[in-house]
């Protein structure tokens, strides 16, 4: 968190478990970044956008990835795209509306500079055969 309005650009995507409740890994973030002494253009250079993984039979269907989507535009965060929403309950879980939006991810950050760096993944999995 403390490095997060030094990047350009932030591109999250965000799980919801229980009933559209904050995975574990994610509340000391979330709870950091809805701190009210932060100021308003905290992200006031930075672009984000947000896809939310989530299951309409939620109570709370993505709240997760739409309280991300609003605090980040709340902190002065340029919105490069809209939040995407993925159902687990559609034949294809999160991929149909994934396989939707990411193309206009892609053409998005290909439109705003020639090259990108990601930063290495934060887990990696093995899967042993």
């Amino acid at each position: 968190f403390d490095s997060l309005q030094n990047y350009k650009n932030v591109y999250c995507v965000v799980a919801t478990c229980g009933q559209g409740e904050f995975p574990g890994n994610c509340k000391d973030f979330w709870k950091q970044l809805s701190d009210e002494k932060l100021p308003a253009d905290f992200l006031a250079d930075t672009s984000f956008t947000v896809f939310g993984l989530g299951d309409s039979g939620y109570v709370f269907y993505n709240e997760c990835a739409k309280l991300f989507d609003t605090k980040f535009h709340e902190l002065g965060g340029k919105r490069i795209m809209n939040l995407g929403l993925g159902d687990d309950k559609e034949d294809e879980k999160y991929e149909a509306a994934w396989n939707e939006w990411i193309p206009d991810l892609w053409n998005e950050i290909k439109c705003e500079e020639p090259t990108k760096e990601l930063l290495p993944p934060s887990y990696t999995v093995v899967i042993d055969t």
